[in-house]
């Protein structure tokens, strides 16, 4: 409803609906809250259209707040109505989260789709846009950087991985999902890892019987002191492939990796009810394999 009602023909946003009205040129707050709005409802629904939605919102906050000059991202868009003495680039945190900050976990969040996106939205497309803005704050943060925290965590995110329950491999190509399954006890409990495949790619099943390829692997995290896996459940593979005279089983379409996990006896932390998962995994179609990849999940 918002998207409807509030974008108009050219892209741009107003930030206020009424009565059938629209009002008030959007700031980079109202772009930056509603595609990372949209990008969410991506996440969860797998509906692509918001997706598509977040990329013409992105390209438009480009256009409208970009700095060519110094890189980075004005607060206001470039033709605001009304008296604007200068236009503020301060990433501070204040009775909200930066909108600075906002939007570029929204570009991250861009960057690791961009392979459902077209040619001109490529990861060094995004990736070109974020390090040119972390680049122009770095003279701002360091000088504070209490009241950038929410920078803060955008960077260890970008330079960490995310620990997300819902992630992309292969820029898209493949959607990750971790949970939490019920369990009877507080010393027990079981995940699964569901893994969609987009059309014509394939993992390697876990433990083939060629060399050269990256198997599927289901592990607790290196920092995980808390819990251990008791059993690990990794499905048969859909099919067969034969390469280089050896068969080696694969998973397309979708599958899930289920695992039982205990707690440990240690003291550290007996309480903690969050658990460090790891998956590796190597996404391929009929002509390349890309690079083997590692998940980072907190559930």
């Amino acid at each position: 409803i918002i998207y409807e009602h509030n974008v108009r023909q050219d892209g741009r946003l107003d930030r206020v609906y009424l009565n059938g009205a629209t009002s008030i040129e959007g700031q980079l707050e109202d772009f930056a809250n509603l595609i990372q709005g949209l990008l969410v409802l991506f996440n969860v629904t797998g509906n692509q259209q918001y997706l598509l939605w977040a990329v013409g919102l992105m390209d438009t906050t480009i256009h409208e707040f970009w700095d060519d000059k110094e890189g980075g991202f004005f607060l206001s868009p470039h033709d605001q109505v009304g008296p604007q003495l200068s236009r503020s680039r301060n990433a501070s945190d204040g009775a909200t989260i930066s909108p600075i900050a906002t939007i570029l976990d929204c570009l991250l969040r861009l960057q690791r789709c961009s392979a459902l996106c077209d040619d001109t939205h490529s990861e060094l497309y995004y990736r070109h846009y974020i390090d040119t803005c972390l680049a122009s704050l770095t003279g701002q943060i360091n000088e504070n950087p209490m009241s950038h925290t929410s920078l803060l965590r955008v960077i260890e995110e970008y330079h960490s991985g995310s620990i997300d329950s819902i992630q992309y491999a292969g820029n898209g190509l493949a959607k990750v999902v971790a949970r939490k399954m019920s369990s009877a006890s507080d010393d027990k409990l079981v995940v699964e890892i569901t893994t969609y495949l987009e059309d014509g790619w394939h993992i390697t099943a876990a433990e083939p019987s060629t060399r050269g390829y990256s198997s599927l692997k289901f592990r607790m995290a290196e920092k995980e002191l808390c819990w251990q896996a008791l059993e690990i459940t990794y499905p048969s593979g859909t099919v067969s492939l034969m390469l280089n005279e050896d068969e080696i089983e694969i998973y397309k379409s979708h599958f899930t990796v289920s695992a039982i996990l205990v707690r440990t006896e240690r003291v550290e932390d007996v309480l903690t009810s969050s658990v460090g998962l790891e998956l590796d995994l190597q996404l391929c179609d009929k002509n390349k394999c890309l690079l083997p990849e590692t998940l980072q999940f907190v559930i």
